[in-house]
């Protein structure tokens, strides 16, 4: 070591950010004096598949943070992945919380801020990653890696199915070369379904609490469940009564649904919690592979097509196309798409895709939102694709007319697309009925709003088909045609004067039908 002023302190932080096992340790024991028994407990908990089950402000997410930062600490080497439904959201979450204890336990971890990377030092890796599995393309960046510990936040906000394929086919194969972990958490919501509420709900035949677990082992198979609430969170004991205050002054009983998912943490629903009134049997759809339609819609309409797209970058750009007749009182959704990170080529690449499928759309409407104004102009100017910018003002009264369509019936949708997933899933914020939770998604289901409020199927006429010729009813047409014609003509002649009536009677002459111009004759 050098003597020299300015050398010394460089070698002594450079000593400083070397990987020391025992001093990491140290560190972790310290971050763990911070936690209460329920943390305590699901830090300890050996199994390999978690689950966490709390209600918001009882200290899920910092025990989250120090479950990764403890794993880094304690092993000489480790690949963590903390996993919300978008990346804003994870970085929402964590991100800032991983830069204070880096701080604060002088670490030398290496912040990448655009990769959500937190790298700490050493020469092997110790990596904790933030990243959002929205889609299947999110999702399979993550396929054919290895890891150590991975937690997936905000359960709820994710379709049944994308959930199900990251954690069975994506992250579970990812677990095995390294024995390592994964944790479902979240906060309960309206939905009582998929991979999340099957791990957590009470009586779980796939779940063992935490407290019941089996000492010998033999629940291994099964989901290691944990849960508290707000009363348990003793590091802030000003939260409880703030929380029986609040349902005092609202006026929730005991049952209220709020107050059991949103203070106590117990899965309940409420169907007015819901933004649409989507209902599978009632409005769900498959195409018949036996119509004539290339689309399998019914048959004998001329049916016609519109587009509908909300445009993103970081969120997801999407595509939705329904399909209306005057003849029909039902509007279809025939075709959904969403991607994030699209740029404004591949936008257009998409939208021209989708007319190759469809022909020219009756009209096509877009989001002018934000730099959707600029988006829209540069399709038009590079690209010839002319969409109508949709009319955003009052969305809330909107949805309750597009519900109105889907309680009559008069929507059918998809059965295994985007828009089925959002609407099957989508929730006000707080009950509130104002706004949508921004912690799920509605991009495909505000497409599909924008071309609703283009489409005609409300004022349809009912599609009149021809009796079959010979038949009861064919007669009976014909007959009623011929009185009418009688009738007309004789009405006619009344209004004639003698020479008009002359005139008339040669023009209907029909003694000379079969010549080509019986007046040379």
């Amino acid at each position: 070591m050098s003597l020299g002023g300015p050398d010394v302190f460089s070698e002594l932080a450079a000593e400083e950010k070397v990987f020391s096992p025992a001093k990491d340790c140290a560190k972790a024991d310290f971050l763990r004096e911070r936690l209460f028994r329920q943390q305590l407990d699901y830090l300890d908990d050996p199994a390999r598949r978690k689950t966490l089950l709390c209600p918001r402000r009882s200290g899920k997410t910092f025990v989250g943070v120090v479950d990764l930062f403890e794993t880094c600490l304690r092993r000489v080497e480790a690949n963590c992945v903390f996993i919300t439904l978008t990346k804003g959201s994870a970085r929402a979450l964590m991100w800032e919380q991983l830069k204070a204890l880096d701080k604060e336990l002088n670490t030398g971890c290496h912040f990448h801020n655009t990769f959500l990377t937190c790298t700490f030092p050493g020469d092997r890796l110790r990596r904790i990653t933030l990243t959002g599995a929205e889609t299947r393309n999110e999702i399979e960046k993550l396929r054919g890696q290895f890891f150590d510990r991975v937690l997936i936040d905000e359960c709820k906000s994710f379709p049944p199915a994308i959930l199900t394929e990251l954690v069975e086919h994506v992250i579970g194969p990812a677990l095995n070369d390294t024995m390592g972990t994964i944790v479902l958490m979240g906060t309960p919501g309206n939905v009582l379904n998929g991979v999340f509420y099957e791990a957590t709900k009470d009586f779980s035949p796939i779940m063992r609490l935490f407290k019941d677990r089996d000492k010998d082992g033999r629940d291994a198979r099964l989901w290691s469940g944990h849960k508290w609430g707000v009363v348990d969170n003793v590091a802030m004991p000003h939260l409880w009564p703030a929380a029986l205050a609040d349902k005092e002054s609202y006026g929730w009983s005991d049952e209220n649904p709020a107050w059991l998912r949103e203070h106590l943490g117990q899965w309940v629903t409420d169907d007015d919690a819901f933004v649409y009134k989507y209902e599978i049997a009632r409005n769900g759809w498959t195409r018949d592979l036996q119509s004539e339609n290339e689309h399998g819609l019914p048959e004998g309409h001329g049916w016609k097509y519109l587009l509908g797209c909300d445009l993103g970058y970081d969120d997801p750009f999407s595509v939705v196309v329904v399909a209306y007749a005057e003849t029909s009182n039902k509007l279809y959704q025939v075709y959904d798409y969403k991607e994030s990170g699209c740029t404004v080529s591949d936008i257009a690449a998409i939208i021209k895709s989708v007319q190759g499928q469809f022909g020219e759309f009756e009209v096509m409407v877009g989001d002018r939102g934000g730099l959707g104004k600029m988006v829209l102009a540069e399709l038009a100017e590079r690209h010839d694709l002319f969409i109508e910018a949709a009319e955003k003002t009052e969305k809330r009264d909107y949805i309750e007319l597009l519900n109105s369509d889907l309680v009559e019936g008069r929507i059918a949708i998809l059965e295994d697309s985007a828009l089925a997933e959002e609407m099957s899933y989508l929730v006000w914020k707080d009950g509130l009925r104002e706004k949508e939770d921004p912690s799920c998604h509605n991009h495909v289901c505000d497409a599909f709003l924008y071309t609703w409020r283009y489409s005609y199927h409300n004022f349809s006429r009912p599609l009149k088909t021809p009796p079959r010729e010979g038949s009861i009813e064919w007669w009976e047409t014909r007959m009623a045609q011929d009185r009418e014609l009688a009738y007309s003509k004789k009405r006619k002649t009344k209004e004639l004067d003698g020479f008009q009536q002359m005139a008339e009677d040669v023009m209907d002459d029909t003694a000379f039908d079969d010549l080509e111009e019986p007046w040379l004759y």
